[in-house]
Parts: C-alpha cells; sequence; structure tokens
C-alpha cells in the first residue's frame, strides 16, 4: 500500500512539475510543433529604406540631390507621408540627371501631379526610369534587413488586426 502511495505521489509531482517553465533558450512556439505555414515578416520601416537608400545611391549624391546633411531623415520623412519607395528612387534619378533638387520634383507631387507630369517636366522617359529603377530597388530592399530591428518586424497577421482596429 505505500509502495502505491508513493507511485501515484512520484506521478503527481511530476505532472505537476511538468507543467512548469523550462527555459533553455529556445522557445517553440505550438503552431511549429503542428507544421503550420510559417509567417513571412513584413518589412515596413522607413528609416530602413532610408538608410538602405542612403547606402546603396552613395551619400555624397544624396546628400546633394536633397541639399541636406542628414539625407537619410528626409528619405524616412517622405516615406511617411505616403510616397512609394520605388517613386523616390525615380524622383532621385530624375533630380540627379537634370540637376534638380528632390524637393522641386516632390513638391510637384505633393501638389496632386503625377510622376507622368514630373518625367514630362523633366524630360524624362518613365517607361525607361521604371526599369532602371527597379533594378535599385531590389537592391535597397535587399539591403533593409540589415536595418531593420526584429522587434519592430511585424507579422502579417498584425498588420491585418491593426488595419480591422483602425476602421
Amino acid at each position: 500500500m505505500k509502495v502505491l502511495i508513493i507511485i501515484l505521489s512520484l506521478c503527481f509531482f511530476l505532472l505537476e512539475s511538468s507543467n512548469a517553465q523550462v527555459s533553455l533558450g529556445v522557445q517553440i512556439a505550438p503552431q511549429g510543433l503542428s507544421g503550420a505555414k510559417e509567417e513571412k515578416n513584413v518589412i515596413n520601416s522607413a528609416d530602413a529604406f532610408a538608410n538602405s537608400f542612403l547606402l546603396e545611391l552613395s551619400s555624397t549624391s544624396v546628400s546633394e540631390v536633397f541639399k541636406s546633411t542628414e539625407p537619410e531623415k528626409e528619405i524616412g520623412d517622405y516615406v511617411r507621408k505616403g510616397f512609394y519607395r520605388q517613386e523616390m528612387i525615380i524622383l532621385f534619378v530624375m533630380a540627379q540627371e537634370s540637376s534638380s533638387t528632390f524637393k522641386s520634383l516632390a513638391d510637384d507631387i505633393e501638389k496632386g501631379k503625377t510622376l507622368e507630369y514630373v518625367a514630362k517636366k523633366k524630360k524624362a522617359n518613365l517607361i525607361e526610369m521604371f526599369k532602371r529603377t527597379e533594378k535599385i530597388k531590389k537592391k535597397i530592399e535587399a539591403r533593409m534587413i540589415l536595418y531593420i530591428d526584429p522587434a519592430t518586424v511585424k507579422s502579417n497577421n498584425e498588420t491585418k488586426q491593426n488595419n480591422k482596429e483602425k476602421k
């Protein structure tokens, strides 16, 4: 009888202690064991884009086109205002090739003018610009991961949830 009580007690304590959390530096999510689809991270950092932009297109030329000693701050501000990444690159290349400032071209966009209007104004071929800048955009986005703080990266589900809450 004593043996049975001891065995039952041990089983009870083993079951209770198995509920305790033990950390060995590795975490496994329950969906990881069931074979659930892995979520893709959404890179949405304006600062990561700004830093990558600066590196890819050389800080000297970017400073010259933006007429700024802190062009990465301005790039981030434009992205936060709603400028698209490729649009930023196209405006940069147009400004550089026409010896204009980025701000002068961006002002037209902010006033409601189209990218096509700005390209015609600067005598640039917009289709050719899209093709050229697509390669630059891919290089910049490849660098962005180096500047993303993992704590600021949102999963697709978090982004969807935030969008639902805003509505």
